[in-house]
């Protein structure tokens, strides 16, 4: 077999448009929630991505991050504490998840977070988006 090689493109700028790829559009009741951004891992970091209303459900549908380090990154998207996603990037393997079916959640007062480790002088590109209801 012959090996698949894909090009991929490290830093570029993302595309802010939630793409709900197995959803469709948004429910009533649903709301769209987004962050992007880049960040130094210089000294590890935490990223808030959403503190999920009272009474409702954050679910989480697209994940793209990027790395300029040539070690690998481990990244943990948690709710409450707790790793709903773990992904470990490279410069040249990015986390390009569009439309995920198994959708990882947090729940109402939960803080949904991405923690990050340290890796001197490197950065972490992301753009998380998904909907509450």
């Amino acid at each position: 077999f012959a090996p698949i090689v894909a090009a991929v493109s490290v830093g570029s700028s993302v595309n802010s448009n939630i793409q709900r790829t197995t959803a469709g559009a948004l429910a009533p009741g649903q709301t769209a929630k987004q962050i992007a951004g880049t960040v130094s891992i210089n000294t590890g970091a935490t990223v808030t991505i959403n503190t999920v209303t009272a009474t409702k459900t954050f679910y989480i549908t697209d994940i793209h991050l990027a790395t300029d380090s040539t070690a690998s990154v481990d990244v943990k998207i948690r709710a409450a504490g707790s790793t709903i996603f773990e992904t470990f990037l490279l410069n040249t393997a990015p986390c390009d998840v569009i439309g995920i079916e198994t959708q990882p959640f947090g729940v109402s007062g939960q803080v949904v977070d991405m923690l990050l480790p340290t890796v001197t002088g490197k950065n972490v590109n992301y753009f998380i988006s998904g909907y509450e209801q």
